[in-house]
């Protein structure tokens, strides 16, 4: 069975409009309420208006529809009176004790008056506190037998200390203040509670280590007569406090406390629990620590003691000036606390809670706008189980002190706050009533498995009457949730419960609301009832690929594991398991899906089926599509190929997937389709690129199954990039070199148009071939023609539109240089004269000389036929008896060159 905490049911408290109770020409402050068996509601605070503070009351007989004028109950005109408490005995009488400072401020009393007639008058004030003059925070319990227990704390004797009095005759006599601390410490701030039999538990903190405050306790068993040896309940150490401690105690006797424990990181309530008269507390534990200060906390119980709320005021480490309300509960009589969930949003503050006849926990909270979203209100919280539910609003007013609360016998809510009655005016005290039903209503189990019920739970604010009370029953969704029509509840009886049946739910979590009316009044609990199991697949998938698939529980499988059949509405498209098992402790298993491929979106239904609920999940599996496409290379040069590739999202189906091939533009192209062969995700084919005048983005596009995929080629134009000459001067008749480059290595062979800007000095062909899978390449082709003069010649060439040129002189025939071999005298070496080019048509003659013709005799000339270079001569030597060099000189057309070589001696 699905455990979950029970659901409350949602809060119907309708409050009136509010009221302004003081009407006050000066200004309120401390705020009580109290409420009595009959309805009867009193309110009492100090207010300025007569001068000094003094204490105020006004008193409703009609459920707070109206309120006597207000009056002053502390009548010390001279005195100033300041922060009253209020008591209710089980008869009505009224009981208010009040703290009193005198004319001149330098003495402090307690004062108390008591009313026998519900409020109407008030006894005459009473010093209880006596001639001690330094008293202050007074606390007041009226126990069952109508006794007034009173403790406060009396600084008289140097440092602080708690002192008792009780009154057994409705406040006209009261026992001598008795000193219950008596320790040489500072003890304050205390609190007390009596139970139903009539004894007094008193707590209060006490920093008698001489370090930081701790918590003690001490109780009375004989009305007040003694009570116990203080009992230190706390051992704070240098960094820690423990401060704002509160006692209650239940139906069953058991005494609660709860105080906050302070460090220097963080503090939190602390919640302790006596079942033997005080003799022994729980261990302390906190119910809610970690990064937050709590700055204020109260606690109510239920009439049973076994359910205890607890409200309480903290600030986050980073943000310390925005504070929160969280409400924490526990079940179990304080053994384990749940919740910290907040009340209202950010800037909640000042937190009150009281406890009905019937166990509903009520609470109010004043909540800021810290968010634009956020409503600004005094705001109401109602819980018949301890969980969360969203706040009424009391009013869009936000008190910036603690509202006061109390709860009347039949549940109503009676709120009294302080607001300005205008725009910056004086404050006054302000009221509202909340009208609860009779009855409240609540779930057993808040969320069930499908097949499990929950338990219906209704109780009466009173007995039923003879014959009973029927309360009406329904459902907003009978056919998940089913309940009876009515339940009776017994006469004399106060509850009653029946069955919430469940039946099977889709795939999905269900919530359906359960109504329960009676005597026109309306409570609703809310059911989530959820599937035994769901499943969930890894989206669409393509067929011939694997999905997977996943069964999830919503809470952990039992021992041996939970076992779904598994089944397909079409094995022959997507295939599962026979079963899969989700293992013990496990709340998942996962299993595959094979799918097989499709040509057009098939649907199957998944099923799985367990102790007799079937749930199901559709599942497509989608035609294969044009997953990606890509070319490559991305970049051709016009004639080149490229190679386009494309991919499915899954196996192509039986006879192949064909894809659909286009180009934008003729500069590349590509055939109509490509076909990818069954079984197979992908194809490639080959993409043809021309050449053109410009470089062109060419959108390649394939298609398959409506999904279309895109990629780029860029196809660049084929064109000459340069031409150069070499050598870069020659003589007329020579021939030159010209290498030619292209912005690429060409695809094939290559025609590049060449031209002379002067055919009669250097001819070229009108083309030469760039071989394929070059880039450049020389050819030697340019013919000269003998000049008279230097002449500059350019040559071009021109191929995809682009032209280049190269630069070359042509230079009339001219001596270079003449170089003459080595010789021994004696022997004949041979001699050259070289000219920049062939010797034009006719030759030419070139004069010879020697520096010493005796060693070195040259001819007087050489003569170069035409078209000859260089020509050649004979140098004819004498023997000499040491190294002698000789120069040789040759002259042409006015240029002269020399060459010196050595004649050496024989060996």
């Amino acid at each position: 069975m699905l455990a979950a905490s029970a659901l409350a049911a949602q809060a119907q408290v309708v409050f009136s409009p509010p009221k302004n109770i003081s009407n006050s020409s000066g200004n309120a402050q401390a705020q009580q309420i109290a409420v009595d068996a009959n309805g009867n509601v009193n309110l009492v605070w100090a207010d300025n208006s007569l001068g000094n503070y003094a204490i105020f009351l006004s008193h409703s007989s009609d459920s707070g529809a109206t309120f006597s004028t207000p009056r002053s109950i502390s009548k010390h005109a001279q005195s100033r009176a300041s922060g009253p408490q209020i008591a209710v005995d089980a008869n009505g009488n009224v009981s208010v004790v009040w703290t009193e400072t005198s004319p001149d401020g330098s003495a402090n009393f307690i004062y108390f008056s008591h009313s026998t007639d519900g409020g109407v008058t008030f006894t005459n004030p009473h010093n209880i506190s006596g001639d001690a003059g330094a008293v202050t925070s007074p606390r007041m319990a009226v126990d069952s037998s109508g006794a007034i227990n009173i403790v406060w704390t009396d600084t008289s004797l140097g440092n602080s200390e708690i002192f008792f009095s009780r009154s057994a005759d409705g406040g006209t006599i009261f026992s001598t203040p008795m000193n219950i601390s008596n320790d040489a410490g500072d003890s304050v701030f205390p609190s007390i509670a009596g139970d139903a039999s009539g004894n007094i538990n008193v707590v209060w903190a006490d920093d008698t280590p001489g370090i930081k405050y701790d918590v003690f306790f001490s109780r009375s068993t004989d009305a007040g007569a003694s009570f116990s040896t203080p009992h230190q309940l706390t051992n704070s150490d240098t960094y820690d406090t423990a401060s704002a401690a509160q006692v209650a105690s239940g139906a069953d006797g058991n005494i609660d406390l709860i105080w906050i424990q302070r460090n220097p990181s963080s503090s939190g309530a602390v919640f302790s629990r006596s079942t033997d008269g005080g003799a022994t507390f729980s261990t302390t534990g906190g119910i809610r620590f970690g990064f937050s200060f709590a700055t204020s906390i109260m606690m109510a119980l239920d009439p049973t003691g076994n359910n205890v709320g607890v409200v309480e005021q903290y600030t986050n480490f980073d943000e310390p000036g925005s504070p929160f309300v969280s409400f924490i509960y526990s079940a179990d009589a304080g053994a384990s606390f749940s919740g910290g969930g907040g009340l209202g949003a950010q800037t909640a503050h000042g937190p009150q809670i009281a406890v009905d006849a019937i166990g509903r926990i009520d609470a109010t909270y004043a909540q800021g706008q810290y968010y634009y979203y956020e409503t600004p209100c005094l705001c109401f919280f109602q819980s018949a189980d301890g969980l969360q539910h969203s706040g009424v609003i009391i009013t869009s007013y936000v008190p910036t002190t603690p509202a006061a609360m109390a709860v009347d016998p039949s549940g109503n809510v009676s709120v009294a706050w302080l607001q300005s009655a205008t725009s910056g005016g004086n404050a006054n005290v302000f009221f509202s009533r909340g009208a609860v039903p009779p009855f409240s209503f609540s779930l057993s189990l808040a969320r069930v498995l499908e097949g499990v019920s929950s338990t219906g739970i209704v109780k009466l604010i009173s007995p039923a009457p003879a014959r009973g009370a029927t309360i009406s029953l329904s459902s907003s969704n009978p056919s998940v949730v089913s309940v009876p029509a009515t339940v009776t509840v017994p006469e004399g009886a106060s509850s009653a419960t029946f069955t919430v049946a469940t039946n099977a739910v889709g795939s999905f979590t269900t919530s359906v609301t359960v109504t329960a009316s009676f005597d026109g009044s309306v409570n609703t609990a809310t059911l989530s009832v959820d599937p035994l199991f769901q499943f969930f697949v890894n989206g669409n998938t393509t067929g011939g690929n694997t999905a997977g698939g996943e069964v999830a529980l919503p809470q952990s499988a039992p021992s041996g594991g939970l076992t779904i059949a598994l089944s397909s509405s079409d094995p022959s498209v997507a295939s599962v398991p026979a079963s899969v098992t989700v293992p013990a402790g496990s709340r998942f298993a996962f299993f595959n899906i094979h799918t097989s491929s499709v040509t057009a979106a098939t649907t199957v239904q998944i099923s799985g089926t367990s102790n007799g609920f079937t749930h199901s999940i559709s599942f497509t599996v989608q035609p294969a599509r044009v997953q990606q496409f890509s070319v490559s290379p991305t970049t051709a040069t016009g004639g080149a190929s490229s190679t386009g590739t494309v991919t499915l999202t899954g196996p192509a189906p039986a006879g192949g997937a064909t894809v659909s091939l286009s180009s934008s533009d003729p500069s590349a192209t590509v055939p109509a389709s490509v076909t990818i062969p069954a079984g197979s995700t992908s194809a490639s084919f080959s993409i043809t690129t021309n050449p053109g005048p410009s470089t062109t983005n060419v959108t390649i596009s394939a298609s398959y199954n409506g999904v279309t995929l895109n990629a780029t080629l860029t196809v660049r134009p084929l064109i000459v990039t340069g031409i150069t000459v070499s050598p870069s001067t020659i003589g007329g008749g020579g021939t030159a070199d010209v290498r030619v480059c292209m912005n690429v290595v060409v695809p094939f062979d290559t025609v590049v148009s060449i031209s002379s800007s002067n055919p009669s000095v250097a001819s070229v062909p009108a083309s030469v071939t760039i071989p394929q899978d070059s880039g450049c390449w020389f050819f030697n082709v340019v013919k000269t023609s003998p000049v008279s003069a230097d002449t500059n010649v350019t040559i071009s060439a021109a191929y995809g539109g682009v032209t280049v040129t190269g630069t070359f002189t042509v230079q009339p025939i001219r001596l270079l240089y003449v170089n003459v071999g080595s010789a021994t005298g004696g022997n004949t070496t041979n001699g050259q004269v070289v000219l920049n080019g062939p010797a034009p048509a006719g030759g030419i003659t070139v004069s010879l000389s020697s520096s010493n013709p005796s060693v070195a005799s040259v001819p007087a000339s050489v003569f170069i036929p035409a078209g000859v270079n260089p020509g050649q001569f004979a140098v004819s030597t004498t023997p000499v008896s040491a190294t002698t060099p000789v120069t040789v000189s040759a002259s042409y057309n006015g240029v002269t060159v020399t060459f010196q070589f050595p004649v050496f001696p024989p060996q």
